[in-house]
Order: C-alpha cells, then structure tokens, then sequence
C-alpha cells in the first residue's frame, strides 16, 4: 500500500503577536480540513524580547539589538481530530496541547477585554 507524501506548512494560527504569556484562540482556516496538526511552541528566554506593541521594523531592530536571547522549541503531541469533531473543537484541543507543560496560559476569547490584560502583563 503506498500513501501520498503530504506537504508541511509552517502556520501561526493565532493570527497575532502576544507578549507570551497567553495564547488567543486560533482562526480556523488551518483546522477546516480536520488533517492531524503538530503543535509547536516557541519560548525566549530574553524578558525584554517581545514582538508585541511595536511596528515589526521596530520590533526587528530592537530585538536584534538584544545581548542575547535563548529560544526553546518544544514539539508538542501530535493532535488528531476525532470522529465529527468540529474544526473550532480541533483547534481548541490543538492549543490546550500547546499550553500543556508550560506557564503558558489560555486566553478566553481574544477579544479586547483579553488584549488588555494581555498587555498590561507585559
């Protein structure tokens, strides 16, 4: 039996910057064909890194100014959608898998109420 090699893409599906502390929910696109995802997290080291509340020149030239900064990746569990699981379940269960182990904390709904507190944290 022979299977179909698949393309990977690489995709960020909050679909935003965070300070790091939380994770928004995810858009939906990347889970609307229900394929197994693998999670990846990405961690700095460096408390003055952030990618938030900057233009992205800005944010390019400031943290390339930085001594240093240590990033961890950690590969998480793969996640496979289950039998008539909805995409939004899919990627609610994607990102409770990315939080796992981790200070990390989920944000309720990515609204503004959660974008407030996420950057009055940072």
């Amino acid at each position: 039996m022979r299977t179909e090699a698949k393309e990977r893409l690489l995709i960020f599906p909050e679909g935003t910057l965070t300070n790091g502390e939380y994770v928004v929910p995810f858009k939906l696109g990347a889970f609307e064909t229900l394929e197994p995802v693998q999670p990846i997290r990405l961690e700095f080291s460096n408390p003055h890194f952030s990618c938030t509340d900057l233009s992205t020149v800005i944010s390019v030239a400031f943290n390339m100014c930085l001594t240093s900064t240590e990033m961890t990746l950690t590969w998480c569990n793969v996640v496979r959608p289950k039998e008539g699981e909805t995409p939004a379940s899919f990627a609610n269960r994607a990102r409770e898998e990315m939080v796992r182990d981790s200070a990390i904390q989920i944000a309720s709904e990515g609204g503004y109420r959660d974008h407030l507190h996420l950057y009055a944290s940072s």
